[in-house]
């Protein structure tokens, strides 16, 4: 069956998002914490990009959403990196300049 993006079905409903009790029980599958099957109550999950299934009653729950703003961005990483290889190197000669 084929869905339009512009279907209802995708279209979150109007004024739930901001209001959690309106909004109801969604659970969500977190990747960091053992996740109990609200079906059956077993533990074994097929994880995908947008989804966990169930690998027992096929009950299929979203992802949660993960907060990614504590990771080190690439470029940060490198920087990071390298400023401490030249405050070691910088170290190394303050080392060899005392011992000469």
């Amino acid at each position: 069956m084929y869905l339009s993006p512009r279907t209802s079905v995708n279209q979150p409903a109007p004024g739930l998002g901001d209001n959690g009790m309106a909004r109801g029980y969604q659970p969500l599958y977190h990747l960091d914490i053992v996740n109990r099957c609200p079906g059956c109550g077993k533990s074994h999950w097929h994880v995908g990009r947008f989804s966990a299934e169930c690998a027992h009653c096929e009950t299929t729950l979203p992802l949660a959403m993960v907060d990614y703003s504590r990771t080190i961005a690439r470029t940060n990483w490198y920087d990071l990196i390298g400023r401490r290889l030249n405050n070691l190197l910088d170290k190394i000669n303050e080392v060899e300049n005392k011992l000469s």
